[in-house]
């Protein structure tokens, strides 16, 4: 499992936590109406409070389960001589698709860093973002056809930093890295950014982190 996963799981127990604690606090303002204490006006405003709570408990719940329920898009494992891929062709189905191909068969590992650009305005100024994606390719022949298996979105690193070393120094899989920086707002899909990125074969170090970059912003 994944740092990043064991975050997720980690705020979705503080989150569940804390909307049981408003779940009882909201309840304890609903159970005053049983007060002869206060009149109707303040069993009232109590009642009013209480749900209002009560809401905002509901609202912290649904983002525990969030959190829980967080899907992987794509699954990779390795065996001795070969690598299972498991992805899902619609994102919104739970039946993933599985390709299984021997090691011999990967030509290349790539790494690609993609930039993209994106424009909004703030306060009547004109600002645009630019965010920097990393993901990892395998390129391999299947029935004389060059095809990619797209690592896309990792929620951590650790898993793919394993893989790359596996399989530049165990397999001999050489390893480049590609840089792809269309200069328009439209963001390439990664087979196109591919396609354009400079591509250099480099001896990966052992950390993806070292071929991230930071976004930024211009004004």
């Amino acid at each position: 499992m994944s740092g990043k996963r064991l975050e997720y799981i980690f705020w979705g127990i503080v989150l569940f936590v804390l909307g049981i604690f408003f779940a009882g606090l909201g309840l304890s303002f609903i159970s005053l109406i049983t007060n002869e204490l206060y009149g109707w006006f303040g069993k009232t405003i109590f009642v009013i409070i209480g749900i209002a709570i009560l809401g905002v408990a509901y609202g912290i719940m649904r983002l525990s389960l969030f959190s829980f329920a967080g899907k992987s898009n794509w699954f990779l494992i390795l065996y001795r001589d070969s690598v299972l891929y498991k992805y899902r062709d619609n994102k919104d189905e739970n039946e993933f698709v599985e390709i299984k191909m021997p090691f011999n068969a990967v030509q290349k590992c790539h790494i690609l860093r993609k930039r993209v650009k994106r424009l909004t305005y703030l306060k009547y100024k004109r600002i645009e973002l630019v965010e920097y994606h990393l993901s990892v390719h395998l390129e391999y022949v299947d029935d004389g056809e060059q095809d990619y298996i797209h690592l896309t979105l990792p929620d951590g690193f650790n898993e793919l930093n394993t893989l790359i070393s596996f399989l530049q120094n165990e397999q001999g899989i050489p390893v480049y890295f590609n840089i792809a920086e269309p200069e328009g707002y439209e963001e390439l899909k990664e087979e196109e950014a591919l396609k354009i990125a400079e591509s250099k074969e480099v001896d990966f170090t052992g950390d993806l982190k070292d071929y991230d970059k930071k976004d930024y912003r211009v004004r």
